[in-house]
């Protein structure tokens, strides 16, 4: 089984926020919902599908029964993803895929033999995959 992991805070802030040292959570809320909804829309059957998203749970949240969602609290999601990642590559074997732009967790995760794919060209995937769909949210 692959398991594909999002850097869902930094693929958010990379493409519409310039955040600063206090994010605001609830300006990111509702791009975090579309990104779940559309990543739903993107897993293969048989492939599993994280996000991991800084800080608390958003009091407007919706569980999606497509992708795992994961919040970090108090602790930085960087480090819940390359807990993940060494879980499912050490323990289970799995191929695994994350997608980032953050050079430090990139190399935190191929030290562990995850692909990396850039949030550069996640975008692109995704500019190419709703050229062919009828639905396509607004920020995509």
């Amino acid at each position: 089984m692959k398991t594909i992991i999002l850097d869902g805070s930094n693929i958010i802030r990379r493409r519409y926020l310039s955040c600063g040292q206090n994010p605001d959570f609830s300006q990111e809320a509702p791009m975090e919902s579309q990104l779940v909804q559309m990543m739903s829309l993107f897993r293969e059957d048989g492939t599993r599908v994280e996000i991991y998203f800084d800080g608390p749970k958003r009091p407007t949240w919706h569980k999606d029964d497509c992708v795992e969602v994961f919040f970090s609290g108090h602790k930085k999601a960087d480090d819940l993803i390359v807990n993940t990642v060494a879980e499912l590559a050490e323990n289970y074997g799995q191929e695994v895929a994350i997608i980032t732009q953050d050079y430090q967790l990139q190399q935190r995760c191929k030290a562990y033999g995850a692909d990396v794919i850039t949030t550069h060209n996640f975008w692109q995937y995704c500019q190419n995959y709703y050229e062919y769909e009828t639905i396509r949210p607004a920020w995509a």
